[in-house]
Formats: C-alpha cells, sequence, structure tokens
C-alpha cells in the first residue's frame, strides 16, 4: 500500500534508481511505469529482487553495489538506507547504513526521495524538502524526504493509508485551548508527528 502511494510522486520521470532496494517492494511498485535500476550490495536480497519482480511480471534491472559508493545515472533516485543496528533504531541521517549524502545523490539529480525514520530530528530535516509521515491502519510507520520535483506543494504532509488521506502545512490560525466538549478527537500519530495538529483542529473547528 504505501510502495503504490509513493510511486504516484515517480510517474514523470523515465528512469528510476532503487538504492538499498532490498527485496524490491517499491522496486516493483516503482518500476510499473519507468526503467527501474535496482541497487543493493547484498547479492542475497538482489535475488529475493529478481524473484519477486518475476512473480510481480515486472522488468527490473538489478545491479549489485555499494549505494555510497555507486550511484547510475537516472532521472530520479529513491533511497531507502538502513536505519537500525544491534536491535536499536537509528536516528541520525548521518548514522543510516550507507550514511545520508544529499550533495553525493544530487550530483545524478535533483530528484530525490529518502526513505527516514518518523523519528528523526527535526534539526536534520534538510531545507527546501517536503516530508511526508505516512500512517497505515493508525500506525505510523515512516517518513519520507522529497526534494526537487518530488515536492509537492508543501514542507509538512500527514497521510493516512489505505484511505489516501492527506493532511499539509498552512497557515492557521491560533487554536484556542479550552476544557474538554462533548467529544474528545485523538489525532492520527502521522499528523502528531507532522506536527499538523493546529490544521486538523481548524479543520475540525476543535481547541
Amino acid at each position: 500500500t504505501i510502495a503504490a502511494h509513493r510511486a504516484k510522486r515517480y510517474r514523470k520521470f523515465n528512469s528510476i534508481a532503487d538504492l538499498c532496494c532490498g527485496i524490491g517492494g517499491d522496486a516493483i511498485a516503482l518500476a510499473q511505469n519507468a526503467n527501474l535500476l535496482a541497487v543493493d550490495i547484498n547479492p542475497n536480497r538482489l535475488a529475493i529482487t529478481r524473484w519477486n519482480a518475476q512473480i510481480y511480471n515486472t522488468d527490473i534491472h538489478p545491479i549489485c553495489a555499494d549505494a555510497s559508493t555507486f550511484i547510475p545515472n537516472c532521472d530520479a533516485i529513491f533511497f531507502d538506507p538502513s536505519r537500525r543496528e544491534n536491535n536499536r533504531r537509528l536516528l541520525s541521517l548521518q548514522d543510516y547504513h550507507p550514511p545520508v549524502n544529499t550533495q553525493h545523490l544530487q550530483s545524478v539529480t535533483p530528484h530525490i526521495g529518502i526513505k527516514v525514520a518518523p523519528g528523526l530530528p527535526e534539526k536534520d530535516i534538510p531545507p527546501d524538502c517536503e516530508i511526508e509521515f505516512i500512517s497505515e491502519n493508525g500506525v505510523c510507520k515512516e517518513a519520507v524526504l522529497d526534494v526537487g520535483d518530488l515536492r509537492k506543494e508543501t514542507s509538512r504532509r500527514a497521510t493516512l493509508l489505505p484511505g489516501n488521506h492527506t493532511l499539509i502545512h498552512r497557515p492557521t490560525p491560533k487554536i484556542p485551548i479550552q476544557p474538554p466538549g462533548a467529544y474528545i478527537a485523538e489525532p492520527d500519530n502521522a499528523v502528531i508527528r507532522a506536527h499538523l495538529i493546529d490544521q486538523i483542529a481548524d479543520d475540525l473547528n476543535a481547541w
């Protein structure tokens, strides 16, 4: 569900590099409308990607390489670095495997999406990007940094799947603080993590 949602942003591009493709969940979705180059350092994961692509009758081009030093020529990049080490979730972009080097990625193309942990510190969010927090069935599962033409009309977005509901950052009047009324609404964690509580309160005429 999330891969299909993400692939919609990439429809305008003819060639896409999926860096650190893993077993191909995103690669298969991205390859529906583009020439897909799937890069991973682990040959076993690439073998699983090939198998999954065959099952879904999808044409991809697997490349066994280290994404920290090799990026194929392409129109857009989706980068999914490892965010765990010794069962511990890594939060800083520089601690990911491989580390996130935006200058290195932008030497190939300005149109980049980077999958990050939902708990990414605010100070690590690059300027001039859109960060989208994605929730599936009430669980905030991931966040993505989009730059270049992958960025849409906002700097922050919360998306709730599978209903495809989305809430974006916008100028909002100051929301009053008052005692509870007849109903209490608890926003989805993606809305909370995206700091869009004021926006949804304004939409609901809530406080």
